[in-house]
């Protein structure tokens, strides 16, 4: 097995400088955090997985570890951590990458001490000597070095355990240290771009594409003694529940029911007739399910969706952690791009006599970014 180790833990200061806010590998990016895409992309190649980062994320098959004052601290917590013969060391802040970008350094990396993906410098390279004046560079001989950066696992750990200074990666460390060693440049074309002021945000999100789809539902139910009250998968202490062919959780329905007219699927009762007796009190999570199946066939994710109850009882705020906590998982969505609230009828109609409680949602869903491969 191999290990990728994916640095997140920077202070992110020219990101500030820019104006941005906040750590820049923490940043949505359609609708995910940034280290998500460089870490889906390891994962699904089979890799273990190092998180590095200074906040604390629960991510199934990831392990997480905390970074250091510098880079060169916090790569080599990512490092101890690791198990694999191999380590490829990744910036969060490169979210572009590509399994052809790894599978490239895995074809590479068993010539020599390490590989790392490059890039010859096409723009006209100066430099400003001591007197202040500027000076043109041949650019033919130069070029950038970028991550992914792939050595042996115990290779490295030998090369931090002699490093006295920090380095800007794990290449000039190792080319310092061992100045005989072979680092091997991997030249590529791909878009590799490095987030690192708050301009590049909005350009990475060009290269990534945008496609959207909104969809949206509004569901009610009657209320009836002797029936669970089921709202967002979660059982309430009630009198009363909510009558239906199926367990009758509207909210549920209502998130359901948005995602399959995202796509023009038609409504709730289309796809899950209430004459089917196999949909007879079934849990609503399992439709759901159906409807989040279909949307990752067509490639899609939640990028923002908004949810309101109409109720008059229970109230909502004695609940709404709980079933904010089992939509993150039921959705696995972003804390950020998922809101509930609610509101009363002011004692109108059968909501306002609590006779019923209805549901809308606005859903955004939003195009995987795929890369090219």
């Amino acid at each position: 097995m191999n290990s990728a180790v994916i640095v997140a833990a920077g202070k992110s200061m020219r990101f500030h400088h820019s104006g941005g806010i906040g750590n820049k590998t923490e940043l949505l990016l359609k609708g995910k955090p940034l280290y998500y895409y460089s870490m889906k992309v390891f994962l699904d190649m089979g890799f273990e997985v190092i998180l590095v980062t200074n906040s604390n994320p629960d991510i199934p098959n990831v392990k997480v570890v905390k970074g250091g004052e510098t880079r060169s601290e916090s790569v080599y917590n990512g490092v101890k951590a690791a198990t694999g013969k191999y380590v490829f060391i990744h910036d969060a802040a490169r979210p572009l990458l590509t399994k052809g970008m790894v599978g490239k350094l895995l074809n590479e990396k068993r010539y020599g001490d390490g590989c790392y993906l490059a890039k010859w410098l096409t723009d006209s390279l100066k430099k400003i000597t001591k007197g202040d004046k500027v000076i043109s560079i041949d650019r033919d001989m130069h070029f950038t070095s970028e991550t992914p950066q792939v050595f042996k696992r115990e290779f490295l750990l030998e090369a931090f355990s002699k490093a006295e200074k920090s380095y800007s990666d794990e290449v000039a460390m190792v080319n310092d240290i061992f100045p005989k060693a072979e680092i091997h440049p991997i030249f590529h074309n791909w878009s590799n771009d490095k987030l690192t002021e708050k301009e590049d945000y909005y350009r990475i999100q060009q290269l990534m594409g945008t496609k959207r789809r909104i969809g949206h539902s509004f569901d009610i139910h009657k209320l009836e003694k002797g029936r669970k009250l089921i709202l967002g998968g979660i059982l309430i202490p009630s009198e009363v529940g909510l009558l239906g062919h199926s367990d009758a959780d509207v909210l549920l329905h209502a998130v359901t029911e948005s995602i399959l007219g995202a796509f023009g699927l038609g409504d709730l009762g289309t796809n899950f007739p209430d004459n089917d007796p196999k949909y007879k009190d079934i849990s609503s999570v399992v439709l759901l399910e159906k409807a989040l199946d279909e949307m990752r066939k067509r490639n899609y994710d939640i990028y923002n969706m908004d949810i309101t109850l109409y109720l008059e009882k229970p109230k909502l705020l004695e609940y709404r952690i709980e079933i904010l906590s089992n939509l993150y998982k039921l959705l696995n969505i972003h804390p950020e791009a998922l809101n509930i609230k609610a509101t009363t009828a002011e004692k109108i109609g059968p909501i306002g006599r609590n006779e019923a409680i209805a549901c809308e949602v606005v859903v955004i869903l939003e195009e995987v970014y795929q890369g090219d491969n």
